[in-house]
Order: C-alpha cells, then sequence, then structure tokens
C-alpha cells in the first residue's frame, strides 16, 4: 500500500516539466503584462506587489528574467517574482472572480 501523500501539482508539472516559461515583461500604466512562451499573456495590477506598485518607472524597467525564465528580478527594488507564484495567484483570483 502506498502511504506517500499525492504531491504532484500541475503548475510545476507545466513549468518544470513542460518548459513553460517568462519570455517578455511589460510595464504599462498599472499593469504588469507577462508574456510566456506559449503564447499566452498574463496581466496583473501592480497594486499586488508591494515593492512594484510604489517603485519608479525606471526601476521597473530594470528587471531581468531568473531561472532561465522561471522567474522575474528587479535588482534595485531586491524583489523577486517566480512564475510559480504568479500562476498560482493569477489562477485563485481568477477562479474565485468569476
Amino acid at each position: 500500500m502506498n502511504t506517500s501523500p499525492n504531491t504532484y501539482d500541475p503548475l510545476s508539472e507545466l513549468i518544470f516539466s513542460k518548459g513553460l516559461r517568462i519570455e517578455s515583461v511589460i510595464i504599462h500604466e498599472n499593469r504588469l503584462l507577462i508574456g510566456l512562451n506559449s503564447k499566452q499573456l498574463l496581466i496583473d495590477s501592480l497594486d499586488n506587489y508591494k515593492k512594484l506598485k510604489s517603485a519608479s518607472q525606471t526601476d521597473l524597467k530594470n528587471y531581468r528574467l531568473i531561472g532561465n525564465g522561471a522567474g522575474i528580478h528587479w535588482p534595485a527594488l531586491d524583489e523577486d517574482l517566480s512564475l510559480y507564484g504568479f500562476l498560482k495567484d493569477y489562477l485563485t483570483k481568477n477562479i474565485v472572480e468569476q
């Protein structure tokens, strides 16, 4: 009998096994737009990210993709967003709001 807990995580499967990655990041007005290699675009408000919402446009534009596109790092803000966390929050918000 298998007593280990089910640890299957579909988001991890998408990111780590299927290779879902961030390709681009655009800050437009008060929105964070994340382009994925699947050609999907995820949009969220900067208000949902404490350090991003109060940052200057210069600091917001100064980012780099980390982990081969599995995350975003803003050096001047000492802020990191992972694709996993972003997708989890994004899906939770959109499922609950419907």
